[in-house]
Parts: C-alpha cells; sequence; structure tokens
C-alpha cells in the first residue's frame, strides 16, 4: 500500500470493512505522509550525503536536525511495519472464518 492509495482503499472496501480496520489503514497512511513531507520539506538535509551537508544559516551543524529528522521517520516506519502486519493478520482471520461459498 503506498500513503496515496489508502484513500482509494477505503472508497472501494470501506462498506466492507470494520471501523478499526479503517482507523489502521488511515494511520498507516497518516505515518506515510509523515516521512514523505519530510523529504519533501528538507530535501537538502535528507537527500544528501553527511559530506555534503551545509551548515544551518546560523553556521552551526545540521547534523543534529538531520538526526532527529531520520530517527522520526524510522519510528514511523516502525509503526508502518507493525500496523502493516495486523493488518495483514486480521484480514487472514477474516478470511478463515468467512463462510464458504
Amino acid at each position: 500500500m503506498s500513503w496515496n492509495s489508502a484513500d482509494r482503499l477505503i472508497d472501494v472496501f470501506g462498506a466492507q470493512l470494520d471501523p478499526e480496520t479503517i482507523a489502521t489503514v488511515m494511520d498507516i497512511q497518516d505515518r506515510m505522509r509523515a516521512i514523505m513531507e519530510s523529504y519533501t520539506t528538507f530535501p537538502d538535509l535528507l537527500g544528501v550525503p553527511d559530506g555534503e551537508l551545509r551548515p544551518n544559516r546560523r553556521g552551526e551543524s545540521s547534523l543534529p536536525l538531520r538526526r532527529a529528522l531520520e530517527k522520526a521517520a524510522a519510528e514511523d516506519v516502525c509503526v508502518i511495519l507493525d500496523k502493516s502486519a495486523d493488518l495483514f493478520e486480521h484480514v487472514n482471520r477474516m478470511e478463515r472464518t468467512r463462510p464458504a461459498a
């Protein structure tokens, strides 16, 4: 699932999804969007090697900010993976309990 496909997923399958599943999909989407927004907002920090990182406007190293952004993105990725695994487990449980057609 990409961050921009969650809306489509909910549009197409929303009536068949329970509120907990919809909330999980939306949380995954929000975390993906946060990661993308960081990279879009700070391409000069997150898109260059450490050796090419320029100082900030005060002449200080930009590395602490970069590390904080990387840590936040890593935490978001962990949540995305956990929630995705939960979502897959939920779908598998639904499949196993669905009456045969």
